[in-house]
């Protein structure tokens, strides 16, 4: 004869929680009418009428309400870390002239236009006419086009052989993997115990979409093309001498040769669709048995295709930790051949520092670890 425990903790209102050794379950009811939820997911609805010891049991199998459940939300799933991916690292960049023009740039800016709009904002609540607000839309108007034609921070580059095939080898990377379908930063990962119930996936993500283009600041005028990595209310642009990393606060200033990028494939059951670029290596399922095919006890089963994407990680020592989804593995793969041929170009943008002999950029002031002008 087998042993069974069961507890019942009454939270009041009609509402319970079940524990037993099964697991976890609860119950809310109301005179004539009981939910309950037992512990191995199935529910059960219970009609009465009160005082005659008349009712009815229903039993509802969880099959009959996975339309909205999906792999990627599961029930048992362990969190194996927080964030996978983090765009937020410390600053410990060198004294820079150039950061700190863009930075005067931008607060003169914002102001300009925070003092446009409130003083056309006041003066229509003031005065209660609609005109004002109209001119103060013109007058932000013109002065968006004087800033573009005449304040912004002008930037010409002049290239020998040797920078310009470099930086364009840097611009053939980005744009390689920007012709993906679809990129996405992994925010979170989870470990999933429940596979049989979760297409047979052994970890689940939470994912964003993110985009690389070619994109100026809009603080730069400038002669070059420049790829512009967007992710999380942060930009990464990839200037010849710079990666500059703007927010809505401020811009500060990155090499490129301190970034270390790590290329691999991994495999995902994509419940949004397979995109067109992407490998599909077979069909699985939301619910699966042993043997990996399709469960047959639940009616809803839809079928979802395992694809191989391609990963790319970027991260810096400073904290920066990207994980970069990518939807064409032979795209990352192209990429990953042509970061190898950047790393084994001879073009020295770092040197070490006077002091401390830490590698610092060649165009720094100062150190940026120990504070040494150099």
């Amino acid at each position: 004869m087998g042993y069974r425990f069961r507890k019942s903790i009454n939270l009041g209102g009609g509402f319970k929680i079940n524990l037993s050794k099964s697991g976890i379950g609860y119950s809310w009811g109301i005179p004539g009418f009981r939910y309950s939820r037992l512990a191995n997911g199935k529910e059960r609805h219970t009609y009465s009428i009160p005082g005659t010891g008349i009712s009815y049991v229903e039993n509802i199998s969880p099959g009959k309400k996975q339309q909205n459940q999906t792999y990627e939300t599961p029930s048992s799933i362990e969190v194996v870390e927080e964030k996978v991916s983090s765009t937020d690292f410390k600053e410990n960049s060198d004294y820079d002239e150039f950061i700190d023009r863009i930075n005067e740039f931008r607060n003169k800016d914002t102001s300009i236009k925070i003092t446009i709009i409130l003083l056309s904002i006041i003066l229509l609540l003031i005065l209660a006419n609609p005109i004002f607000f109209i001119i103060g839309i013109i007058t932000l108007g013109i002065y968006l086009i004087y800033r573009n034609s005449k304040m912004l921070i002008t930037v010409e580059y002049d290239f020998d052989d040797e920078n310009k095939k470099f930086y364009e080898t840097i611009n053939n990377f980005f744009n390689t993997i920007a012709t993906s379908k679809r990129l996405w930063l992994i925010e979170t990962e989870y470990k999933n115990y429940d596979v049989k119930n979760n297409a047979g996936v052994d970890s689940c993500v939470e994912r964003l979409p993110i985009s690389i283009k070619e994109k100026i600041p809009y603080y730069l005028k400038t002669n070059i093309k420049c790829n512009c990595l967007s992710i999380k209310g942060k930009e990464f642009y990839f200037l010849p001498n710079k990666v500059l990393v703007h927010d809505k606060k401020r811009t500060i200033g990155l090499n490129f040769q301190e970034l270390s990028f790590d290329f691999n494939e991994t495999f995902f059951v994509e419940q949004q669709g397979a995109p067109s670029d992407s490998e599909v290596v077979e069909y699985t399922y939301q619910y699966v048995n042993k043997k990996g095919g399709p469960d047959r006890r639940y009616k809803y089963n839809p079928q979802f295709p395992r694809c191989l994407y391609g990963t790319i990680d970027i991260k810096n020592h400073d904290g920066l930790n990207l994980s970069i989804l990518v939807s064409s593995k032979s795209k990352t793969m192209q990429a990953k051949q042509i970061y190898e041929s950047l790393k084994s170009m001879n073009v020295n943008r770092t040197r070490k520092c006077i002091n401390c002999s830490k590698e610092i950029s060649t165009n720094a002031n100062f150190c940026k670890y120990c504070g040494t002008k150099q």
